[in-house]
């Protein structure tokens, strides 16, 4: 035996579906950081723990991740910085190369635009 909602209930969950995705714009300034924190905490509470059952303070082990993570992040930023400024440099010419090879489609789509 079936029973029928209704026709109201789909109304009022979509009204609702969009009263959530309205808050969520208009607070994605507060919402994305605590989403992120709960993302981190979630990724990093097992090496935590497993360095936690080793002996180490909770706080000690966290500091030790934490600091881990913040050196790798900053080694990979001095590691791409030569390379990310030399292909800045190369940015006009390599889009002037682009433009100079996508001219002739170009003027091929504005024939038939112009159609």
């Amino acid at each position: 035996m079936t029973t029928e909602r209704p026709s109201w209930s789909t109304a009022l969950w979509a009204l609702v579906a969009i009263g959530c995705g309205v808050i969520l714009y208009y607070a994605r300034a507060a919402f994305i950081p605590v989403a992120l924190a709960l993302l981190f905490a979630l990724v990093l509470s097992s090496p935590v723990e497993a360095l936690h059952r080793r002996g180490l303070p909770r706080f000690a082990s966290a500091l030790l991740i934490m600091m881990a993570i913040l050196a790798l992040l900053a080694g990979a930023v001095y590691e791409l910085k030569d390379p990310a400024q030399a292909w800045l440099a190369a940015a006009p010419r390599t889009v002037r190369s682009i433009e100079r090879k996508i001219d002739p489609a170009a003027r091929v789509l504005h024939r038939i635009d112009a159609v």
